[in-house]
């Protein structure tokens, strides 16, 4: 621990035997202004020797974390940068995250969320300790972008643009122009990132003459409270694109909204349950039925609430195509009859495409013909599906050949 003991008060009269406590950059300049020969990186250093008080220590519970199960895309006409237009879409989850400290590797940032073609946004405040110029560093795998309010008269402006695809080592962080900010207030930040393949991470830090680089820690970030969205969307299709999925499509509010609920139901006045929730104003509902019509409406939401429900659009599935008489069956990717595998198919009379990672619910439906020629129905009639951990559902209609008692075998 280094000290002046010559003249502790100085010739003006300011303290710098400060090692009991931190003064701000604005002490720092006065001590290296008392003493010429005190740097004023050197007098920072001295004076931030003690356990700290910072002007204006904060009482914050993070930033609001919105995630995005798809992102990462290249551009078509540069696959070194990313199509901006494949981020923040998709089926969307929310959390408050304390701090942006995240190194997840090959995993997965949340529970039913793909570990690769993500996007994420964190949106709030950050509040400044001191009235300094402060730096921000974005980390990322893989590129980034932050935004900042800085109570000009020009909104959000961006400090760092990265569109590019890298990894976290040490050489990719980023660096925006320091900015001035004033001890207590709090400024409107956004940072953004995106995830091609490959591992994954996230970190924001921030640095100032009295503060050291680090990450920003929670006490210092906030998150807001906005309104509910305002407004509802008039303009919901729904239209049938294929045998097994139905596509959805809307005009955006841009209404403070972090993302729309899908709901659905069997009947136009019937009871409409929640089936997905997404960024962006398109949806694929690929958990449908051949020969069947379904009935959609989308709300608005952000963490305030739910705004006002779109109009009612509907569509049916056509019936699956002329084949043998038969039972119709469903094939499930897990022992628990919800989870279908990727692509399936029975004797070549008809192709299911059925779940990826991203939608766990979707349900695979073929028409089984004959039951008394196979073998293994696994290893001989359906492809590229798994012969351990699966479950099948066979349903249609019975007729018996003769009127009176029958017993049933399994």
């Amino acid at each position: 621990m280094r000290t002046i003991t010559s003249n502790p008060w100085g010739s003006n009269g300011v303290i710098i035997n400060s090692a009991r406590r931190r003064r701000t950059g604005a002490l720092a300049s006065a001590i290296a202004h008392a003493h010429p020969s005190i740097e004023r990186l050197e007098a920072r250093q001295l004076l931030s020797q003690g356990p700290g008080f910072p002007d204006a220590a904060g009482t914050g519970n993070g930033l609001l974390g919105i995630y995005y199960d798809d992102g990462g895309v290249p551009a078509s006409w540069d696959n070194t940068v990313v199509d901006p237009s494949s981020n923040f879409i998709g089926r969307v989850a929310t959390r408050t995250d304390p701090t942006i400290n995240f190194n997840w590797g090959a995993a997965s940032p949340m529970l039913g969320m793909g570990a690769d073609n993500f996007s994420v946004r964190w949106v709030g405040q950050v509040q400044p300790e001191f009235s300094e110029d402060y730096t921000f560093y974005t980390l990322t795998d893989d590129g980034a972008a932050l935004k900042i309010d800085l109570k000009d008269g020009n909104g959000l402006q961006t400090i760092i643009d990265d569109p590019t695809y890298h990894g976290a080592n040490p050489g990719d962080e980023k660096a925006g122009l320091p900015v001035t900010l004033t001890a207590g207030e709090k400024y409107n930040i956004v940072m953004e990132m995106f995830e091609n393949g490959g591992d994954a991470a996230a970190m924001l830090r921030w640095e100032s003459l009295s503060t050291p680089k680090q990450i920003i820690p929670q006490t210092q970030l906030y998150t807001l409270t906005p309104a509910k969205p305002v407004g509802n969307v008039t303009d919901l299709s729904a239209t049938n694109s294929s045998l097994k999925s139905i596509d959805l499509s809307w005009t955006a509010l841009g209404a403070d909204e972090i993302g729309y609920r899908i709901l659905r139901s069997p009947t136009q006045t019937g009871t409409y349950a929640e089936i997905n929730r997404v960024g962006g104003s398109t949806c694929v509902d690929s958990t449908v039925y051949p020969g069947k019509t379904y009935y959609y409406k989308v709300v608005p939401f952000n963490t305030a609430g739910d705004g006002t429900a779109s109009n009612i659009a509907n569509a049916t599935i056509d019936p699956l195509p002329a084949v043998a008489p038969g039972l119709l069956l469903s094939y499930y990717g897990n022992d628990s009859l919800t989870q279908p595998p990727g692509d399936i198919q029975v004797n070549g009379d008809f192709t299911w495409n059925g779940a990826s990672t991203n939608n766990v619910d979707q349900t695979g439906v073929i028409n089984w013909p004959d039951f008394t020629t196979f073998d293994s129905p696994l290893s001989n009639l359906i492809s590229s599906a798994s012969t351990t951990n699966f479950s099948l559902r066979w349903e249609g209609t019975f007729i018996p050949k003769t009127t009176g008692a029958h017993t049933f075998y399994t």
